[in-house]
């Protein structure tokens, strides 16, 4: 998996500097402090991390049919100190294509890997006769989620305020390790909003 990643990446910078008209590029690194990351109750024996956060992102434009289109992609990786079950990466793209008179179409996909829960007693590992003491089994996900978005704004006679309405597909998956795959999840879905601002104040309907 981690070739994978810098293989993603690889791809990202020579696609970027081989087509964009412009580039930006952003770095950050950050300490911080979580007292329960498991998300323990108050009756069991609770653990506290430090971890380490890293996250670049990567932005470039370029014409296609015309009209600008921004790409954007993003990575973080975090690693715990105490708790590596913790630790994991994320990688996220977006496409943003204008459609003129202020109108955009909009792919983002966003991937989430190894999303550790804690350890949980599966009920069909406890009836098997193990050679260890079961204590418990790991549970951690991966997520991801498309969506492609459009965006429009609609008219105001009046021009006292930005109005704009977006309409949105959605899929969503959430995909466990194999002791816990009867908690996957496969969503399809349709979003919209309603969204008005001015010098203001701004406010959404969704």
């Amino acid at each position: 998996m981690i070739n994978n990643i810098y293989l993603y990446i690889y791809i990202c910078f020579i696609f970027c500097f081989s087509f964009g008209e412009s580039l930006s590029f952003s770095n950050n690194l950050s300490i911080s402090y979580d007292s329960n990351p498991l998300k323990y109750s108050e009756n069991e024996e609770v653990l506290s991390s430090r971890y380490l956060t890293y996250s670049s992102s990567l932005t470039t434009k370029q014409k296609i049919f015309k009209r600008n289109t921004r790409f954007t992609f993003s990575f973080k990786n975090k690693f715990y100190d105490k708790i590596s079950q913790k630790s994991n990466y994320s990688l996220k793209f977006k496409a943003k294509q204008s459609l003129g008179n202020y109108q955009y179409l909009t792919f983002s996909y966003n991937y989430i890997d190894n999303i550790y829960l804690r350890s949980y007693k599966d009920a069909d590992q406890i009836h098997y006769i193990l050679d260890y003491l079961y204590t418990g089994t790991d549970c951690h996900f991966d997520y991801s989620i498309i969506t492609v978005d459009y965006e429009s704004p609609i008219i105001n006679k009046l021009k006292r305020n930005k109005v704009k309405f977006n309409i949105s597909y959605i899929y969503e998956t959430q995909f466990y390790n194999k002791y816990f795959t009867e908690f996957d999840l496969e969503l399809n879905g349709i979003a919209w909003k309603y969204s008005s601002s001015n010098r203001k104040n701004k406010h959404y309907i969704s």
